[in-house]
């Protein structure tokens, strides 16, 4: 007779290590706990508002691995580049994006008369949820948003069953990385004998299936309170299981830390990018306030070696075994005595704060210090002008973190193409020949319908363990020990263009036949941005209002609103076009595809969330950014276009369209695609309609040119359905040339 569980205690574990850590729990509203623990991933404004004495329990960015989808396309970049080094994930197809690849996989199989199981899982789900086994290919739904993972048939068994291991791995930092393999952890068995998988077993889950969340509800499930016997069990009993049976220990361990390493490399740029742009300003090697205690679960094959199958960035903490309170509470206590919180942390903090405040503020002499016989009037005006002079100087910090950032950025891609043997290609698209108009929208135009593919880093299905469904806290604050207007309605469709494609053009209203006029773009070099403080001055430059008198504030206001005039009829009339086509023509092409959206959808989908990594989503959105500044200089008079506060705003839209790998790009598809709207909502800067109406005709280029690099590359190509496995090596300089 089996032992009856414990009733599920929702961390209880956390709860008991932060008593014997000597940590006092503050309340849900206290915004300087120095202790924040989310079940769930934290918004990336979260990170932004807190102090450095702070932690939280997740990065941002970690969504790239511990997300099955995301997981599966940064693993085949890697695999890609270094096939012998990443070695340890099963073969991964991304539906609908990759199901082209699938399908000629399977012809191959075919051909050679073999035949495998494949493991369905979705691709943001958690705790065994919609997971299934298949043989038969046919039946797969090619329109539906999953991953499809080969089934590793002959795996390690003990005692007859299949298990999996629960590693624990905890994350300090990521600049630079440095990361805790825990020395222990579960072991998960099925609760059916294994058998090789057949048509008559596929669908007995206990059997294939190691997940705690399924297997619980099976009356074999053995719960024990040692760590020999039961469906779970120890890591530091395998251990000790594989030593008794003459296996190589030293091995097993070195590559399960192989495994992980070689995984968390995977994520660290994109963990490293996201926390910069959170904590701009923060000198290279500082503390950092984020930390992260991930999941891994790995499965063993006959030949003891380690494969990946997923990673869970909210394991599950809850207890309703004793090897569940064991574990677990090592885990959380080891994890807190490396974080090392300490009361003092949060005074000296703030005192040092304080100083540098003063520092800059009074050491610069900007502002008149107060006498014993200043007014109220006075104290208030010197407040407002030291917090005015430290304002202006985050400002100008965060703006030139944000350029050093987008210069590492593309010198890793350099050194990527140095280490791969690639030559050195010119950065950024070549002039092209003509490019955008816009017109107005066709009578028979239809938006295309609402699109679900997503990697963002927000989302938290997949991220939760599935371990225990009862445990779940929202968020734990804690102190150690203390002694004191709407624009996203329909999106009116322009004209797009690749390569030759990106010189804009600005027509004349008195021109009957609306022929372009061709403009010479001007591309500066990325090593350029990080540099423009000494700006030449220039006799045409229009100053901000508000650095002149009140006497010609009024002109000056004026002349602003007419070149934002300009300004806005200017991108009202261009139009992207398509290579070798005529203006007619190109509008056809964009009216086919968004009439068949349907079809074209999973293509444009598979084409720019997974085919073009960061650097060539970049290269797409520069034909249009490289463009508008051509126009900016020309209508403001202004050679250095960064000075401007519209170019400002567009550069915010531009990061916006990239986010979460071209995820903002991909949601101005949809009917309500206005998210991009959210990065001034949420922002205390005032825009005005007419700077809100020229982002949107920013976004419009944008989205009309994706189309039209999609159809160009598919047209150039042939069939995007009919193309062979690595159609996706777009090479953008070939792409870019003059025609």
């Amino acid at each position: 007779m089996h032992n009856q569980p414990r009733e599920p205690q929702p961390y209880e574990d956390f709860r008991i290590v932060i008593e014997e850590m000597i940590f006092h729990k503050a309340r849900d509203d206290d915004e300087t706990a120095n202790l924040i623990w989310n079940d769930s991933s934290v918004q990336h404004e979260k990170i932004a508002e807190l102090r450095n004495y702070q932690r939280i329990n997740h990065f941002p960015g970690m969504g790239e691995i511990c997300r099955k989808d995301c997981l599966a396309r940064n693993m085949a970049k890697m695999i890609k580049s270094q096939p012998q080094e990443y070695s340890f994930i099963p073969k991964t197809w991304i539906f609908p994006a990759e199901c082209t690849q699938f399908q000629n996989y399977v012809k191959e199989l075919k051909r050679k008369r073999k035949q495998k199981t494949f493991i369905v899982k979705p691709a943001n789900g958690a705790m065994g949820h919609g997971i299934s086994l298949i043989r038969n290919y046919e039946k797969l739904p090619v329109q539906d948003h999953f991953i499809v993972q080969e089934y590793l048939d002959k795996p390690f068994l003990m005692e007859g069953y299949k298990f999996d291991l629960r590693f624990y791995i905890l994350v300090t930092s990521c600049d630079p990385l440095r990361v805790f393999l825990y020395n222990d952890g579960l072991v998960r068995m099925g609760t059916e004998k294994y058998h090789t998988p057949n048509e008559s077993n596929l669908n007995q889950l206990y059997m294939h299936l190691t997940n705690y969340s399924v297997n619980k509800h099976n009356e074999n499930f053995e719960r024990d309170e040692t760590v020999d016997k039961g469906s779970k069990r120890s890591i530091g009993w395998f251990t000790e299981f594989l030593r008794t049976n003459d296996y190589d220990v030293a091995k097993f361990w070195g590559d399960v830390s192989e495994l992980v390493v070689k995984t968390l490399i995977v994520a660290e740029p994109h963990v490293l990018h996201a926390y910069r742009m959170c904590r701009p300003g923060q000198p290279p090697g500082s503390a950092s306030i984020c930390f992260e205690v991930l999941g891994f679960d790995i499965i063993l094959d006959r030949k003891l070696k380690p494969w990946l199958l997923e990673i869970n960035r909210a394991p599950s903490f809850g207890t309703d075994q004793k090897i569940d309170y064991d574990v677990k509470k090592g885990v959380l206590l080891n994890t807190l005595k490396l974080l090392n919180i300490r009361a003092s942390d949060k005074r000296r903090n703030l005192a040092q704060q304080k100083a540098e405040a003063q520092r800059r503020l009074y050491g610069q002499g900007s502002t008149r210090k107060l006498t014993a016989g200043s007014s109220e009037w006075e104290r208030q005006r010197h407040l407002l002008e030291r917090r005015r002079e430290e304002l202006k100087e985050r400002l100008a910090q965060v703006r030139k973190q944000e350029e050093d950032i987008l210069d590492l950025l593309e010198q890793c891609e350099l050194d990527d193409e140095k280490l791969m043997g690639k030559t050195s290609k010119q950065k950024g698209p070549k002039v092209l020949s003509s490019m955008p108009e816009s017109s107005p929208t066709p009578r028979g135009h239809r938006e295309p319908e609402d699109s679900s593919a997503s990697c963002s880093d927000s989302s938290s299905a997949s991220d939760a363990d599935g371990e225990d469904e009862s445990s779940s806290i929202t968020q734990e604050k804690l102190n150690p020990p203390s002694t004191s207007p709407n624009l996203s309605g329909l999106i009116r469709r322009s004209m797009s263009c690749p390569r030759s494609i990106s010189s804009l053009t600005a027509q004349s209203p008195t021109n009957e036949t609306r022929r372009p006029k061709t403009m010479t773009p001007i591309r500066p070099h990325m090593a350029c941005r990080s540099h423009s403080l000494s700006r030449n001055s220039s006799t045409n430059r229009v100053p901000h209002s508000s650095s002149l008198g009140s006497s010609s504030s009024s002109l000056i206001k004026e002349q602003e609103a007419e070149l934002m005039q300009q300004t806005l009829a200017a991108l009202g009339e261009m139009r992207i076009r398509y290579p070798g086509k005529s203006e007619e023509e190109a509008e056809a092409v964009l009216d086919e595809i968004l009439n068949n959206w349907k079809y074209h959808k999973p293509k444009v989908a598979s084409y720019w969330l997974v085919k073009l990594d960061a650097t060539k989503q970049r290269k797409v959105l520069d034909i249009v950014r490289t463009n508008i500044r051509s126009v900016l200089q020309r209508i403001w008079s202004e050679p250095d276009v960064e000075s401007l506060r519209l170019y400002r705003l567009f550069n915010r839209v531009f990061n916006r369209l990239l986010w979460s790998h071209g995820q903002g790009l991909w949601n101005c598809l949809s009917s309500s695609g206005s998210s991009w709207e959210s990065v001034f909502s949420k922002s205390s800067e005032v825009v005005t309609t007419q700077e809100l109406r020229c982002c949107q005709h920013v976004v419009q280029l944008c989205r009309d040119c994706l189309l039209v690099v999609y159809k160009f590359v598919a047209d150039s190509r042939g069939s995007l359905s009919g193309l062979s496995p690595d159609w996706d090596d777009t090479r953008y300089s070939h792409f870019l040339k003059r025609p």
